[in-house]
């Protein structure tokens, strides 16, 4: 069988497969393409992984790929263009803050490298407004955020702008991190009431509850934390795209102390965790996981960790003091990471505030 038979059999093999088995296939598709210094079949396979939108939980894999996809464009102008990549570009620059080690003056020359290309095809600077107030939201950088948020707000939207539901969703993102909680209420509501469902967006509708149930939380609004429990949690339960979420319902189970369904979530979803490469989506399930462990009266207790969980054993009883040591060993890990990188302390912060207000 010659190289490109092998490679057109792994590139169908593909399209009947989940997207993590799907991004190892094109993964090996691409290394086949690049033994044969065949740029034209690397190029094709990487472009499919960017189209995937469970790439943002595999943010190593995806900056690798864009970066050999953007290397051509630049190289060879005249057989690819760089235009067709842009707008898998918001999606790459949204994820590179949730990796730790992605360091600052590297998520800035991207951008930096983002804006330019809006230029060179005279783009609306809306996008590039957006993504940084975004990233600096991430980062936990008020004054950039407050900055870039304004600016945004000013400037016409064009043609690779988000969805209007996507842009309200970012802004209640915003709202919350600024602690104008009223406001991301309001600004929730653009999404969430019925006649605005025309939209058509999946993703605004089923993220933006998990986003305002601590604040609800912490205003003491427990009914309003359940309404939007009850809104966000079907949609985002077992479905690896809207991970980010996730750990605020589990978080709202820990409050209600719905020990049962904390058990099934937990079970359901660590598998996820251990398999996905985003700090960020981590730091908030773990950060759950500890709270969860944290609250349980039992010295021992079945759970479902994955065979690459240090402590494994067969027959999935652990010690409950040992789980909580070693998720919280973990979460505080990654937020000192990520308080090291940003430059401030926030992620240290906020997750002694969640501890404080979910632990007994």
């Amino acid at each position: 069988m010659s190289y490109i038979a092998k490679y057109e059999d792994l590139m169908s093999q593909t399209f009947y497969v989940d997207s993590q088995s799907e991004i190892l296939l094109l993964e090996q598709a691409a290394r086949l393409a690049d033994s044969h210094n065949d740029i034209d079949l690397g190029f094709r396979a990487r472009r499919r992984m960017l189209s995937i939108t469970e790439i943002t939980a595999y943010v190593d894999k995806m900056l690798a790929a864009y970066a050999w996809c953007l290397t051509q464009c630049d190289q060879l102008p005249d057989i690819y263009n760089d235009r067709d990549l842009l707008w898998s570009f918001k999606w790459l620059v949204y994820s590179l803050p949730e990796c730790s080690y992605i360091n600052k003056k590297q998520i800035h020359s991207i951008i930096n490298d983002m804006e330019q290309r809006w230029q060179k095809y005279q783009l609306s600077m809306h996008t590039i407004h957006y993504m940084r107030y975004i990233v600096a939201v991430t980062m936990a950088d008020r004054e950039t955020a407050k900055k870039y948020y304004a600016l945004c707000q000013q400037t016409s939207r064009g043609e690779y702008s988000d969805c209007s539901s996507c842009e309200h969703y970012n802004s209640v993102r915003y709202r919350v991190f600024m602690e104008e909680y009223g406001q991301a209420f309001a600004e929730a509501k653009k999404i969430l009431d019925q006649e605005h469902s025309w939209w058509g967006c999946s993703e605004a509708p089923a993220l933006t509850p998990g986003e305002l149930i601590i604040p609800a939380l912490k205003l003491g609004k427990i009914k309003e934390a359940q309404k939007y429990h009850q809104l966000g949690y079907e949609n985002v339960y077992g479905n690896r795209r809207f991970f980010e979420t996730l750990a605020q319902h589990f978080m709202y189970l820990i409050y209600q102390k719905d020990d049962a369904e904390c058990r099934k979530l937990f079970d359901k979803h660590i598998p996820i965790a251990f398999g996905i490469h985003n700090d960020f989506y981590c730091f908030q399930f773990y950060l759950a996981a500890t709270c969860f462990f944290s609250n349980t009266n039992k010295d021992r207790i079945n759970v479902s960790m994955p065979k690459n969980f240090i402590l494994h054993n067969p027959e999935q009883i652990y010690g409950v003091s040992d789980l909580k040591y070693w998720f919280m060993k973990k979460t505080r890990d990654l937020a000192v990471a990520f308080d090291e990188r940003n430059g401030n302390d926030y992620y240290q912060r906020e997750m002694n505030v969640l501890m404080e207000l979910l632990i007994d």
